[in-house]
């Protein structure tokens, strides 16, 4: 179709159409994969403009492609969850008076890809966890974590997260 005494129609439906389908691209990166996602983290967390700390925090978190429940029928949910860990040495073991780190107090914990961007980790005690949503983000991870404990959940705000992969300590 031509304008009257003008250009076609054809280049300007063009430039219109083209950046229109381009930006329906859900996410630039490629789907994760477990290969891909499985190794050592540092976690941040924050909450309220200040920086959560502290033993009942995971920090360094490996995430494991061993399964979290091996001993689980293949059909049972949890058989499909993978293990998280840490690679810091057990010092309350040795250490009367300590807190007991994350890791023994989070032993029911897992992890699994939820999504072509994004992994969710529940960090479980059997009577509090923290449930975490990251999606990918360059090298990293960033998302939410929302706290839960028996009686419900202790603060409606949830905490930022952000996880950048680091070299596992040997």
């Amino acid at each position: 179709m031509r304008l009257a005494n003008g250009p076609t129609l054809a280049p300007l439906l063009a430039a219109l159409v083209v950046p229109t389908a381009c930006s329906r691209r859900t996410s630039p990166h490629s789907p994760l994969e477990l290969g891909t996602v499985v190794g050592c983290y540092q976690f941040s967390w924050q909450r309220h403009d200040s920086l959560l700390t502290g033993s009942w925090v995971p920090d360094l978190v490996r995430l494991d492609s061993t399964p979290a429940c091996p001993e689980c029928r293949p059909d049972a949910p949890a058989a499909s969850h993978l293990l998280v860990t840490t690679p810091r040495p057990d010092t309350a073991a040795t250490s009367p008076g300590q807190p007991i780190p994350w890791y023994r107090y989070y032993s029911a914990s897992h992890w699994r890809l939820v999504g072509p961007d994004t992994v969710k980790v529940l960090f479980n005690s059997n009577y509090t966890h923290w449930d975490v949503k990251l999606v990918a983000k360059d090298a990293s991870f960033q998302g939410s974590a929302k706290y839960w404990a028996d009686g419900g959940r202790f603060d409606t705000t949830p905490a930022m997260v952000t996880s950048r992969r680091i070299t596992c300590p040997s």
